[in-house]
């Protein structure tokens, strides 16, 4: 041990060294006393003998025999809590795992996840903190085998106690050993926090084992051949013109929310294109214009007759007329026909084969202005569109709805005949509708049987209702068919035709779909499961280290007793016994650097061969 010697703090007359408590004070002596070489004289030692001169004392060797395990000067303690510490995180990660994805109706106990998944986490906490704080407490013993300041001593101490003190250790000491497990005490204060979010509750949807879902399809289309006419049929195409037509929708059960599959059925499609720029418009004289000689000479030669042939070969005359002379002397025609044109002839159409039935719409309601100088122009050509009604097929998607929806592709199908000769005889064989040459289907069934009066009735249903002039019904329809959106008109009329077909009780097929209930699930949040995970290893390795680096010093850890029995060595002017004040203790304690010895006793002495 290094001997005392007196700095020029010191005051005059002989020094000795007394034991206080734990720690030693420097008291002036008289002058009269004998000095004594060693300040360490002043302690009145004694030396006691372990055993007495009795001759039925234990020897050495049964003595040691008989010494127990030191519990608490091993690391016994702390390797137990950090196995616990692992096998809580390990049962929890199982438990999690178990209850990933189930549904929350089958938890059957009164205690929720979330409060199993809290006890674990905190019996966990509990553990894993035991070995930290246990080497905390070892770091500052093993802190002051070299030179370091008092201080240190009490901001491990702190650190081991709890957040706080280990929080302050980041800016009192430099990074070390103690730091991780400072790191360790503050991280496991949010372990609590993360567990709760470890476990959500989601909705999702279960497969109704009871439940009903279905939507209908068509492979096919056949009226009885008794029949000259359709009405439902025929219901079907006054709704669809009016829109007002009733959707076929999906069923499904009322208590849930359905699924349905992709299918593909037989129906009806419609196409319109404008072709106004492509129609010839041919114009002439008309006996109208022919009688206003009384307005003037040069009147007579206006060309309002005029005649339209569309690129599919409708041929439409448009020579009615309405004139009016305003004050300037300025003609005005205003061509208001309107004409909806049926043909069932025509074998092509906007690219459409074999249509059930093509339809030209002419719309004009321009004014054209004429003059002396533009008299002799044609007028300006109305909106001429071109449609198509015509047999396909549809291919619906998968779809999660209680209502009707549209589909998603459709594919033209044209009516065959197919003809067999046996012989010297020739019949017609079962009718059926495919794809054009050079088409393919959507689905695999690449034929759609219908019979003679299916093709026929439709045809003779829709050129009825389309160009009759003596029921009230179809002459409205005709006139709404002219004066609004034919495309929107046309294409409400072939779904309310195709919902006949699909929903017709002899053709139509059900397609089973899935009914599902919402069912709430337990899902498990794997990343917050992290930080306990990280703590717990990092605890584990934490305590590893600690005890390699601990393995040649005595394992004092979180015992006070050192301080008890131990003492203080320092300088006369560094003394700390007779300071009252805690910030002024706190202060002195890190300008002081010291070390232990254990010879004799405990002994922390004040290095005096370093600069502070």
């Amino acid at each position: 041990m290094a001997p005392h010697s007196v700095s020029d703090c010191s005051q005059n007359g002989d020094l000795a060294i007394t034991r206080s408590s734990s720690i030693s004070s420097i008291h002036h002596l008289p002058e009269d006393r004998e000095e004594t070489t060693d300040a360490r004289k002043s302690f009145n030692y004694t030396s006691e003998p372990l055993f007495n001169g009795n001759t039925t004392s234990p020897t050495a060797k049964e003595l040691h025999q008989k010494e127990s395990f030191d519990w608490n000067g091993s690391w016994i303690w702390e390797i137990g809590g950090s196995a616990l510490g692992i096998i809580s995180l390990a049962l929890l990660v199982a438990f999690l795992a178990k209850i990933d994805g189930t549904a929350y109706d089958r938890w059957q106990y009164s205690i929720s996840p979330n409060a199993v998944v809290s006890v674990i986490t905190t019996i966990g906490k509990a553990a894993i903190l035991v070995p930290v704080s246990a080497c905390l407490s070892q770091l500052k013993w093993n802190r002051y085998r070299r030179a370091n300041r008092l201080s240190d001593l009490q901001a491990l101490d702190e650190a081991s106690r709890g957040a706080w003190g280990s929080i302050v250790l980041f800016w009192s000491m430099r990074p070390n050993l103690a730091t991780v497990g400072a790191v360790l005490t503050v991280l496991a204060v949010a372990i609590d926090s993360f567990s709760q979010q470890i476990i959500a509750i989601h909705s999702r949807n279960a497969l109704a084992l009871n439940g009903t879902a279905y939507v209908q399809m068509a492979r096919g289309y056949e009226l009885d051949p008794d029949e000259q006419k359709s009405p439902t049929m025929q219901i079907a195409v006054l709704s669809g013109l009016f829109q007002t037509n009733a959707a076929l929708d999906p069923h499904c059960d009322s208590d849930y929310h359905c699924e349905y599959p992709e299918f593909v059925t037989l129906g009806i499609c419609s196409k319109c294109e404008d072709v106004t720029r492509e129609t010839n418009q041919t114009c002439k004289t008309s006996p109208e214009t022919a009688s206003l000689n009384y307005l003037g000479s040069g009147w007579d030669n206006m060309r309002t007759n005029c005649t339209y042939e569309s690129p599919s070969g409708f041929v439409v005359n448009l020579a009615d007329v309405s004139l009016s002379m305003n004050e300037g002397r300025t003609l005005t025609y205003l061509q208001a026909k309107s004409s909806i044109v049926p043909n069932t002839t025509i074998t092509s159409v906007v690219g459409i084969e074999s249509p059930l039935i093509s339809i030209l719409s002419l719309i004009d309601r321009s004014k054209t202005y004429y003059s002396h100088q533009n008299h002799t122009d044609a007028p300006n050509k109305p909106d001429i569109t071109e449609c198509a009604v015509y047999w396909c097929e549809q291919e619906f998607p998968t779809a999660n709805t209680r209502y009707a929806y549209q589909p998603s592709k459709t594919e033209p199908l044209i009516p065959v005949d197919p003809v067999v000769t046996q012989g010297s005889v020739i019949r017609h064989d079962q009718p059926y509708l495919a794809a054009p040459s050079g088409l393919h289907t959507l689905s695999d069934n690449s034929s759609y049987p219908i019979n003679y009066t299916t093709y026929s009735t439709l045809t003779s249903d829709l050129s009825t209702i389309l160009t009759s002039d003596s029921d009230s019904a179809t002459v409205f329809a005709t006139q709404n068919l002219a004066t609004r959106n034919i495309t929107d008109i046309l294409s409400s009329l072939a779904t309310s035709m195709t919902d006949v077909i699909r929903s017709d009780e002899d053709t139509s097929i059900t397609v089973a779909g899935k009914a599902y209930y919402s069912q709430n699930f337990i899902h498990v949040r794997w990343p917050w499961i992290i930080l306990p995970v990280l703590v717990g290893v990092m605890s584990t390795v934490f305590l590893a280290i600690t005890a390699v680096s601990s393995r040649k010093a005595v394992l004092w850890k979180t015992s006070l007793l050192p301080l008890l029995i131990g003492r203080l060595e320092v300088q006369p002017c560094h003394a700390l016994s007779a300071v009252g004040r805690v910030d002024e203790l706190s202060q002195k304690s890190k300008r002081l650097r010291v070390f232990l010895e254990h010879d004799p006793g405990l002994t922390f002495v004040e290095d005096t061969s370093s600069k502070r």
